[in-house]
């Protein structure tokens, strides 16, 4: 898709029905900001948006576009691919085994809220912490070992 985009005076246009065709879990918003960066003017058909090319996708933007995907197809977020065997042990923050896969908990989006806030320098680690009820150290491991598992990759 970015063979031949480049950045240039005039942007391009890429017009896509669904918003999670370019926003999924382990890559968040990360294939509009490489078309945006490459000067091409993102239109989301569906939800009546564009994300124009030069616009920085973080923080605030970066969690409305995730949002948006999921509350327009919320069921790809529950796909068996999305789901994770897990073979025992205490299940990472966020989740519960379900037949030995592991299944978003009723908190799953506000803790996936919580931890982009962390990785966006907006709130401290302990901060965070103290608001999802866990350790800093459940934190961290969140953000270093699984940012997959939270769309922070």
């Amino acid at each position: 898709m970015m063979q031949g985009a480049t950045k240039s005076n005039q942007p391009y246009s890429l017009i896509v029905v669904h918003p999670d065709e370019l926003i999924d879990r382990a890559n968040g918003a990360e294939r509009i900001q490489e078309l945006v960066d490459c000067a091409v003017d993102v239109h989301l058909a569906e939800a009546g948006m564009v994300v124009t090319s030069g616009t920085a996708i973080k923080g605030a933007t970066k969690r409305a576009l995730t949002t948006l995907s999921d509350a327009l197809h919320p069921s790809h977020d529950h796909d068996t691919d999305a789901t994770y065997a897990w073979s025992g042990g205490r299940p990472p923050l966020g989740f519960e085994v379900d037949g030995g896969r592991l299944v978003e908990t009723d908190e799953y989006d506000r803790i996936c809220t919580v931890l982009q806030q962390v990785r966006d320098s907006e709130t401290s680690k302990r901060r965070a912490a103290k608001r999802l009820g866990c350790s800093r150290g459940t934190i961290i491991n969140a953000l270093e070992d699984r940012p997959s598992m939270y769309g922070l990759v």
